[in-house]
């Protein structure tokens, strides 16, 4: 029994030990630092002054240090910097939680939540650091679309501007109308009115054309109101057709006044037209 009292005795002075505490060493005279395995803490009682989490027994590091006291004043002082006793991973540091958290809103876990990695922007984006009201606040990071660029409907994506006009063209009311109007046609064939939808009498002749979706080439201000719309039907791009199509407010209708295959703009010129083959081969992008 006396040998095992006598073991760990010896034990306990070798290793040394640590206790927390609050430090006050500003008038220390010596200041001495040495390494948290150094020698010298096997044989010395250490004061740890350590930044404790909300979590129990996580620390976020502090240091420790033993004084030499002589008549009553702090003569020389021993002491070491002692890590936080939780490692967090890269680009992540210890919070008062007792959690680790990214260092900044530049950056965010990844799925496995092993690592804090810089938030990945969507293509024709870029990540930018956003002002904040005062300075001492935390900047937000967030993914803003490059010059000539705007996001998509689903706000998912960045496109060409013009591409997005493009794609706007499609909820336009006036195409819609249009639409609703060659719709009306093939249901119902031509009411002969002044109030109807539909106010030409030459449908009948492309009929083939109308069942197929058309894409929008170009849409424009009409001079006497309106607006004038260039197609091409999807299933039959040999012709390119103009039309008018004006605006009855008084009874909230859309009214086809014009259709008739185009002069300026031939199938030829869209077809050989990279751009605007494509557009005609888009099927999401047509009505």
């Amino acid at each position: 029994m006396k040998k095992i009292f006598l073991i760990s005795f010896v034990f306990l002075l070798l290793v040394g030990c640590e206790q927390n505490g609050v430090l006050n060493v500003k008038e220390c005279f010596e200041k001495i630092k040495i390494e948290e395995d150094s020698f010298k803490t096997y044989f010395n009682e250490f004061i740890c002054d350590l930044d404790e989490t909300d979590k129990e027994g996580v620390h976020r590091g502090g240091f420790c240090a033993k004084l030499e006291i002589k008549d009553g004043k702090c003569k020389r002082m021993y002491f070491y910097k002692k890590e936080p006793n939780v490692q967090c991973p890269n680009n992540s540091e210890l919070e008062t939680s007792g959690d680790c958290e990214c260092v900044s809103k530049k950056y965010e876990w990844n799925k496995e939540k092993t690592a804090c990695i810089e938030k990945k922007c969507p293509k024709n984006a870029e990540l930018k650091k956003e002002e904040t009201e005062y300075s001492w606040e935390d900047p937000n990071y967030n993914c803003f679309c490059k010059d000539g660029f705007v996001r998509t409907d689903n706000q998912e994506n960045c496109i060409n501007r013009q591409t997005k006009e493009y794609y706007d063209s499609y909820k336009d009311p006036y195409v819609i109308g249009l639409r609703n109007a060659l719709d009306l046609y093939l249901k119902n064939g031509i009411q002969e009115n002044e109030s109807s939808e539909i106010i030409v009498d030459n449908l009948d002749e492309y009929r083939d054309y109308l069942s197929s979706k058309f894409v929008v080439l170009i849409l424009q201000d009409g001079l006497m109101g309106g607006k004038f719309i260039k197609i091409i039907f999807q299933d039959n791009p040999d012709k390119v057709f103009v039309t008018w199509v004006y605006d009855l407010a008084n009874v909230e209708m859309y009214q086809l006044r014009i259709f008739e295959e185009d002069n300026e703009i031939t199938s030829e010129d869209v077809l050989n037209n990279p751009v605007m083959k494509k557009m005609i081969e888009d099927t999401d992008h047509s009505i």
